[in-house]
């Protein structure tokens, strides 16, 4: 509301899509918007999470090297993933795009990765979404 001209004004931010919709009606957008986030959500069942999980794959787990990234993991009765960047691969934007796009690779193919607890760790960030889902099948041999 702008006060400055002793008149009231009613303004409405452009990038709220309900922004004039009465009180009490649900917005679609965002009935829509939370269906998607939860539908589309890693399950935090199958993330790796503890240290001491993670170092002991990176110790005793089969390891595959490629061009843009290390695969180590091991086979187990459960399916669980992490990946990692290390900091000298580039700024936190590049490095956090690099892991969604890996854990994006990793929920539209969970058949790769069936009973199987697996560390990625992702050599350079910078890397286009095909050729990492290229790599990761090359490195699995998956035909």
């Amino acid at each position: 509301m702008d006060f400055d001209r002793g008149i009231q004004v009613n303004r409405v931010p452009k990038y709220y899509p309900d922004a004039g919709r009465k009180e009490g009606s649900v917005s679609l957008s965002a009935m829509n918007y939370n269906n998607i986030v939860k539908r589309t959500r890693l399950p935090r069942e199958q993330i790796l999470r503890k240290d001491q999980d993670i170092k002991n794959i990176l110790d005793s787990g089969i390891r595959k090297n490629g061009a843009y990234l290390t695969i180590y993991y091991e086979n187990s009765s459960e399916k669980k993933f992490a990946v990692l960047v290390p900091r000298k691969s580039g700024n936190a934007v590049n490095r956090n795009r690099g892991k969604r796009v890996i854990r994006e690779i990793y929920r539209l193919n969970p058949g790769w990765f069936y009973n199987m607890r697996i560390v990625i760790l992702l050599k350079q960030v910078n890397i286009n979404y095909k050729t990492l889902k290229m790599e990761i099948k090359k490195l699995l041999v998956i035909q």
